[in-house]
């Protein structure tokens, strides 16, 4: 017996080492891989960037010229009236989260601009001799150019081109032009108040200022949109209306979507719908001899016609555009102002949806064979259709200035610096609502742990807090064009990241879920394992305990 003691020994040695091999590889390395192969992945997002940019101050530029196009001015030094309105335009009795820097030079004439403005025979003249001779600026860069006295080219105090040319006549006193100047840029062809409240807008904030119209009526950028134009005639049987929307569009609708083509692309549907009707009665005016709609009725009208449209599968924003031919019974109709006098356009705007324009048509006379037929005349109702759908995607509406002529924007029915305006604006709002977007997702992580981030969440994130600070340089730079393409694509970035559907994988699968799952598992497993080296911590202390008393 005495021979196997030492062998028993031994064994219980040999059991009670292997117990404790078995539980520190479980400790050691099954529990970190378990926990390692159970953790939701997360990519490092720079979450730091990401609240960083929201707090960031923004800087736009605006580069302009002034020529003199005489030989010397009257009573005034031109290196004299720059340092003027340089200071001038430094000056600034705001404070805002946003701030215009105006960077400009006077100069006089280059010898090709002097030779166009004496063959020049009137404005119109001038300004197509420029462009012809493709003396156009880069884009958000103006050019005024200051006309001598007793020049052949008459104009009003001010004139402003469709493009980027600004034509000052020359005053008698030289000591309020940069003051003028200052106004003009300040409210026309920049208007800081617009680009405010667009700013704190897309961020989020309450406005200070008073809310803009425009920008409420306007929807979101967007790289696509898709317009439909549909005909309402609710009486074919009586009248058959024949509108050639195809022509339409090419002849007036495509020189506009032409201009904006670079920015933004619009698709073109149409279609008719007969029998469909406004659910609203007119009143009817006896001393006109006409149908009219209050205003406070208007917004009643879009609801049952909005029923029947024709719906479109699309990611894009769908805006529409109503050509509503009234009833026999109603005929003529005609919208009334708030002060009872008939509207200029019979047409009205749905904010951030679309557009209604009314068009009366002759009613049938006795004995005509019904139906009869009537042919629109589509270029005052498609002129109609374009002033909205300029308000709907956020050009400003053109407010009348004293002594500002305006030329006319033409077939494009948008002037460049009516371009320039959407363009700054748009980019500060898309680098506003992206950094709003990206706080929000990076809150949003932050407060659920759970969440998944894989590799192209990263990488979109990425590219939109690069995208958002490249565009903020290039509005410091005054590079318009450069900085909204980089606000679009961080626009596009951070909504992509914030609305990938793999972030919603393990919403509902949180901690307490994944240890209730995997204890009745690991359960069996560890209460032999804790059993044995219960039993070997035993073993080893009565060993120890046995020695020191033989010793």
């Amino acid at each position: 017996m005495k021979e196997d003691e030492p062998a028993a020994a031994e064994e219980k040695t040999q059991l009670a080492y292997a117990a404790i091999g078995v539980a520190t590889v479980c400790l050691l390395v099954g529990v970190p891989l378990w926990w390692k192969t159970t953790t939701v992945y997360r990519v490092n997002l720079p979450y730091d960037d990401m609240y960083a940019l929201i707090e960031k101050k923004l800087e736009y530029t605006t580069p302009f010229t002034v020529v003199y196009m005489g030989e010397n001015p009257k009573k005034q030094d031109l290196a004299t009236f720059a340092k003027e309105l340089r200071k001038t335009m430094l000056s600034s009795g705001r404070e805002s989260e946003i701030t215009a820097v105006y960077r400009g030079n006077v100069r006089r004439w280059f010898e090709e601009e002097k030779q166009l403005f004496t063959a020049a025979v009137d404005v119109n003249d001038f300004t197509e001799k420029i462009e012809a001779a493709k003396l156009i600026d880069d884009i958000g860069r103006y050019k005024f150019y200051i006309f001598p006295l007793n020049n052949k080219i008459k104009l009003s105090r001010y004139h402003i081109t469709n493009r980027q040319n600004i034509y000052i006549s020359e005053p008698d006193d030289w000591s309020g032009l940069a003051d003028e100047i200052k106004v003009l840029m300040n409210n026309v062809l920049v208007n800081e108040d617009l680009l405010e409240n667009s700013y704190q807008t897309a961020k989020g904030h309450r406005l200070s200022l008073k809310p803009d119209k425009d920008s409420m009526r306007s929807v979101g950028y967007h790289p696509n949109y898709d317009l439909t134009f549909t005909l309402i005639n609710p009486q074919p049987d009586i009248i058959r209306v024949s509108w050639n929307i195809e022509t339409a569009v090419k002849n007036y609708l495509n020189p506009f979507l032409q201009a904006m083509q670079e920015y933004s692309t619009f698709s073109v549907k149409s279609q008719v719908l007969y029998y469909t009707s406004i659910s609203v009665r007119p009143s009817k005016d006896n001393a006109a001899n006409c149908f009219y709609l209050k205003p406070h009725e208007l917004p009643h009208l879009i609801n049952p016609i909005e029923r029947d449209l024709a719906s479109f599968a699309s990611k894009d924003p769908s805006l529409n555009f109503i050509l509503y031919i009234p009833y026999r019974g109603h005929s003529p109709l005609h919208i009334y102002t708030a002060q009872g006098k008939p509207a200029s356009t019979n047409a009205f705007l749905s904010p951030r949806w679309g557009g209604v324009v009314i068009e009366n048509v002759p009613n049938p006379k006795n004995r005509t064979q019904l139906p009869s037929r009537e042919t629109l005349n589509m270029q005052p109702i498609m002129g109609k259709f374009i002033e909205q759908l300029r308000q709907l995607i956020g050009i400003q509406t053109r407010l009348p200035y004293a002594n500002i002529e305006f030329q006319s924007a033409g077939i494009t029915a948008v002037t460049q610096w009516e371009l320039n305006i959407w363009l700054r604006k748009r980019t500060i709002e898309n680098i506003a609502t992206s950094a709003a977007t990206l706080k929000s997702l990076a809150d949003l992580l932050g407060k659920i742990k759970n969440m998944v981030i894989n590799d192209d969440i990263g990488n979109e994130v990425q590219l939109a807090v690069d995208s958002v600070t490249n565009a903020h340089q290039h509005l410091k730079q005054g590079l318009l064009r450069d900085a909204f393409e980089a606000s679009k694509q961080a626009l596009q970035a951070s909504e992509k990241a914030f609305f990938d559907p793999s972030l919603l994988e393990l919403l509902y699968f949180p901690e307490d879920q994944k240890f209730a799952i995997y204890i009745p598992l690991f359960l069996p497993i560890s209460l032999p394992i804790l059993t044995s080296l219960y039993s070997a911590f035993k073993y080893f202390r009565g060993r120890n305990q046995q020695k020191q008393k033989s010793s």
